[in-house]
Protein backbone atom coordinates (compact mmCIF):
# COMPACT_ATOMS: atom_id res chain seq x y z
CA UNK A 1 0.00 0.00 0.00
CA UNK A 2 1.44 3.49 -1.03
CA UNK A 3 1.97 5.89 1.98
CA UNK A 4 0.63 9.69 2.22
CA UNK A 5 2.73 12.47 3.04
CA UNK A 6 1.62 15.60 4.67
CA UNK A 7 3.71 18.48 3.04
CA UNK A 8 2.67 21.34 5.98
CA UNK A 9 4.04 18.72 8.66
CA UNK A 10 5.71 15.73 7.20
CA UNK A 11 3.39 13.35 9.20
CA UNK A 12 2.79 9.95 7.22
CA UNK A 13 -0.13 8.05 6.36
CA UNK A 14 0.39 4.19 6.46
CA UNK A 15 -2.82 2.36 5.26
CA UNK A 16 -1.55 -0.76 7.13
CA UNK A 17 -1.12 0.78 9.99
CA UNK A 18 -4.54 3.08 10.08
CA UNK A 19 -4.70 5.69 12.73
CA UNK A 20 -5.85 4.31 15.70
CA UNK A 21 -5.47 7.20 17.73
CA UNK A 22 -8.45 8.70 15.75
CA UNK A 23 -10.33 5.62 15.25
CA UNK A 24 -8.81 4.90 11.54
CA UNK A 25 -8.53 0.61 11.25
CA UNK A 26 -4.91 -0.79 10.20
CA UNK A 27 -5.50 -1.14 6.46
CA UNK A 28 -7.59 1.71 6.06
CA UNK A 29 -6.91 3.71 2.36
CA UNK A 30 -6.69 7.10 2.01
CA UNK A 31 -9.05 7.28 -0.33
CA UNK A 32 -11.31 5.69 2.41
CA UNK A 33 -10.44 7.84 4.95
CA UNK A 34 -13.93 9.48 6.17
CA UNK A 35 -14.35 13.08 4.43
CA UNK A 36 -13.49 14.65 7.79
CA UNK A 37 -10.26 13.43 8.06
CA UNK A 38 -7.10 15.72 9.25
CA UNK A 39 -3.54 15.49 9.32
CA UNK A 40 -2.90 14.43 13.25
CA UNK A 41 -0.38 16.56 13.51
CA UNK A 42 -1.04 20.27 11.71
CA UNK A 43 -4.61 19.53 11.05
CA UNK A 44 -4.61 19.81 6.92
CA UNK A 45 -7.92 18.26 5.91
CA UNK A 46 -7.93 15.13 3.39
CA UNK A 47 -10.27 17.27 0.79
CA UNK A 48 -7.33 20.00 1.07
CA UNK A 49 -5.59 20.36 -2.55
CA UNK A 50 -3.91 17.11 -4.11
CA UNK A 51 0.18 19.34 -3.51
CA UNK A 52 -1.04 19.30 0.39
CA UNK A 53 -1.00 15.41 0.70
CA UNK A 54 0.90 13.37 -1.73
CA UNK A 55 2.17 9.90 -2.17
CA UNK A 56 5.37 9.38 -0.10
CA UNK A 57 7.22 7.94 -3.38
CA UNK A 58 6.20 11.61 -5.13
CA UNK A 59 7.55 13.53 -2.44
CA UNK A 60 10.65 11.40 -2.69
CA UNK A 61 11.16 11.50 -6.07
CA UNK A 62 10.82 15.61 -6.25
CA UNK A 63 13.43 15.52 -2.97
CA UNK A 64 15.87 13.69 -5.62
CA UNK A 65 15.55 15.74 -8.39
CA UNK A 66 15.74 18.87 -6.55
CA UNK A 67 19.03 17.49 -4.73
CA UNK A 68 20.31 16.30 -7.92
CA UNK A 69 19.78 19.68 -9.38
CA UNK A 70 21.81 21.79 -6.64
CA UNK A 71 24.54 19.27 -7.27
CA UNK A 72 25.03 20.11 -10.53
Amino acid sequence: MQKYFCNPCGYTYDPEKGDPDHGIAPGTKFEDLPDDWCCPLCGVSKSSPASTITTKYRQLQNNESKSMALSS
